[in-house]
């Protein structure tokens, strides 16, 4: 970078963006991802190392099976993970790769690792199994668990005798149920049975929806016959965000737009805004925690997700004023989720986690008007500060979030982008609405790419912002990077902006991106695969602050 570089890259970030994991339990076994794991030089929830096991006798075999199959339940139970054996930790808390003997692999045979952990507990367990060469002299297994919605109980105990004392032991027992805290496998709190209950009613909640969005089609049919016979379908006064499929809404939202009358529609949306805010309030009083995990789980959730097909068919239909109604109003509903202090105990940060949800749901919202190729849309999520809090006051509600969940040790993953693509792939319509998951993917990281440029170019500062996209291939972000530099002229994707400040802006995402996702995600510092965006950096990085 030249001296006379705009953007303030010269202080250590104020907040470091650490996220539970930076696991991607994907089923993935290959060599580069087994070299990745050891060079994490870590054990965390979704990731364990062993140095090896003793198989000297029969009792020792024991050992190392309930051992093993624990440790692998547990991970099932706490979003999966992945077992490297063959790796040995030192004093100093360092690793190496020691690898294990013939013996050792043939004993961890897909088959029989299956068959064990099938054989000690209530469910089966997908699971994959791999002996690597690490080098000429030394092999690594890598084992992969994936998670599991509902818990996987024991089913009987689990023991073995010590080989040394002869004692009899018992690793776990039947009916319990383990999972992963941190780096250890331990019986579940009071915490993790929430926990478990909060995913078990998401997924409930989602196949309630699926089924509610494959059905919209008779629902319709049945309409069309009552007024074919002379009657005449419900009466329906408004967009009931809070319970109607996401099909019916966009149906609702296509018939009022029709009538062509913007005020009557932006009552109806302050309405329904007006309501889910209510709804919130009346829940602070709820002194029961299932009761008030659960109303949000079912009512907010269910609301914010009803929120797309509204923007989808604005979009559509190229409702200019209803979209930016709809930014307006999500971003009214984030700030008053801020102040709600709820009576019930619950998890930490309940606001915050309101919040996130509002975020996601901004993120599917911009990947779908980017991928529709709608600059304006999409810039009305833009800029939005956070009028609650005086330093986060002109700051991005994008960093605010990334933020206060990586400080409350509430970001799942390493990032924004790579939490919305969960938040996301949940919803059917959601996914229906882009050609197949990989767009999904590519629209969310280009408006994540598109929002941290223009706070780059806004704040002149690097640490405001945060490349998430970079937990995917580059190549996912080029064409909004061409789309930017090609029409900057035009002032559509970014407006006001010149070639210097913009080139000095994208080399930096770019830096940063490489400095935070390069180890473990792959992303590459300055290999652009496209001759637009290498061309224009070339002529125009360095050249002045513009």
């Amino acid at each position: 970078m030249a001296d006379n570089n705009v953007f303030e890259n010269d202080r250590p970030p104020e907040d470091n963006i650490v996220p539970k994991t930076q696991i991607v339990v994907d089923g993935n076994i290959s060599p580069k991802r087994l070299r990745a794991l050891v060079q994490l030089q870590l054990e965390e929830e979704h990731l364990d190392y062993k140095e090896s096991f003793d198989l000297s006798n029969r009792a020792a075999k024991k050992r190392a099976k309930v051992d093993l199959v624990c440790d692998l339940v547990a991970m099932a139970n706490t979003g999966g993970g992945y077992v490297v054996i063959g790796v040995k930790e030192h004093n100093n808390g360092t690793f190496t790769v020691e690898g294990v003997d013939e013996a050792c692999v043939s004993f961890l045979k897909q088959e029989s690792v299956q068959n064990w952990v099938d054989s000690y507990v209530d469910r089966t367990l997908k699971l994959r199994v791999r002996a690597i060469k690490w080098n000429e002299d030394k092999t690594v297994v890598l084992i992969c668990v994936f998670p599991t919605v509902l818990p996987a109980v024991f089913k009987k105990d689990g023991q073995y005798q010590d080989s040394k004392t002869g004692r009899g032991i018992t690793k776990f027992q039947t009916a319990e149920l383990f999972v992963r805290h941190g780096s250890k496998t331990e019986r579940a709190s009071y915490e993790d049975w929430c926990r478990i209950a909060e995913n078990i009613r998401e997924d409930e909640r989602g196949k309630l929806v699926n089924a509610q969005s494959q059905h919209q089609d008779i629902l319709d049919r049945l309409d069309i016959m009552i007024a074919l016979v002379g009657g005449a379908p419900p009466c329906r006064r408004t967009l009931d965000l809070a319970s109607g499929s996401a099909g019916d809404i966009e149906d609702r939202v296509a018939q009022l737009m029709s009538l062509q009358n913007p005020v009557a529609f932006r009552r109806v949306i302050r309405n329904e805004f007006n309501s889910i805010r209510t709804f919130l309030s009346d829940q602070q009083t709820v002194e029961s925690r299932e009761e008030l995990q659960e109303c949000l789980d079912r009512d907010f959730v269910t609301f914010v997700r009803r929120v797309f097909p509204i923007w989808v068919a604005a979009i559509e239909y190229n409702g200019e004023e209803l979209a930016s109604t709809l930014a307006d109003q999500l971003h009214k509903l984030y700030c008053r989720s801020h102040s709600l202090r709820f009576k019930a105990p619950q998890e930490q940060c309940r606001p915050l986690w309101l919040q996130s949800k509002i975020l996601f749901t901004v993120y599917v919202c911009g990947a779908f008007a980017v991928m529709r190729d709608k600059p304006v849309y999409a810039r009305w999520f833009l800029d939005r500060g956070n009028p609650f809090d005086s330093y986060w006051r002109s700051r991005s509600w994008f960093r605010y979030v990334l933020t206060m969940l990586a400080r409350a040790k509430l970001l799942e993953k390493k990032g924004l982008c790579v939490e919305a693509v969960e938040f996301a792939k949940s919803d059917t319509y959601v996914v229906s609405q882009f050609e197949d998951e990989d767009d999904l993917i590519g629209g969310i990281c280009r408006f994540d790419f598109l929002q941290c440029v223009t706070t780059l170019l806004r704040m002149k500062d690097v640490h405001e912002t945060y490349p998430s996209f970079a937990a995917y291939q580059k190549a996912k972000i080029v064409p909004i990077v061409e789309a930017i530099i090609e029409s900057a002229s035009q002032d559509l994707w970014i407006p006001q902006v010149a070639p210097a400040p913009l080139a000095e802006a994208i080399d930096e995402l770019d830096k940063i991106a490489g400095k935070e996702f390069g180890f473990y995600y792959g992303w590459d510092y300055g290999e652009w695969d496209s001759t637009v965006v290498s061309d224009f950096l070339h002529k125009h990085r360095g050249t002045g602050s513009g």
